[in-house]
């Protein structure tokens, strides 16, 4: 058996390291539910709205700290990865009459978090920390011609 040459070394190791990279990537995006909801709420146009960048979010028992970005508008609630180098994670939107949403409190979570359910996409749903459900809240109070969704104070 020959050995491999040296300079190819590197390139099988960094190719390996993308593989697991993805993989592992497109696996949290399966188990929070990204995928789930992706497939009914991809966002198919340009965001127009005010946004939040740097946002922390938990999608079933997925973690994504400081790395969503959420955005909102009259119609409905945008989620998209602040930096887009998670393959899996399409941007998403979702139309506020698809949702239903609810202040919990939780030790685990930190506190006070918004939490919204989909019944269009069952047994998945997106908590944000308390922080963002206040801009939300804050951004529909200050538009005198939006309707507040479902509830997100």
């Amino acid at each position: 058996m020959n050995p491999l040459p040296p300079w190819l070394m590197p390139i099988l190791v960094g190719m390996l390291i993308v593989i697991v990279w993805c993989g592992t990537v497109i696996l949290i995006a399966r188990l929070g539910g990204w995928i789930a909801l992706a497939q009914r709420y991809r966002a198919m146009e340009p965001f127009d709205g005010p946004r939040w960048r740097f946002q922390d979010g938990q999608f079933r028992w997925c973690n994504y700290g400081k790395c969503l970005t959420i955005g909102i508008n009259q119609t409905g609630i945008g989620i998209w990865l602040t930096i887009p180098l998670f393959p899996g994670h399409p941007p998403l939107f979702i139309p506020w009459a698809e949702t239903k949403t609810q202040m919990k409190r939780s030790f685990w979570l930190g506190g006070d978090y918004l939490e919204i359910t989909f019944p269009e996409v069952p047994n998945t749903v997106v908590r944000l920390k308390k922080n963002v459900a206040d801009r939300i809240a804050t951004a529909f109070a200050t538009n005198a011609n939006t309707q507040t969704p479902s509830s997100p104070s």
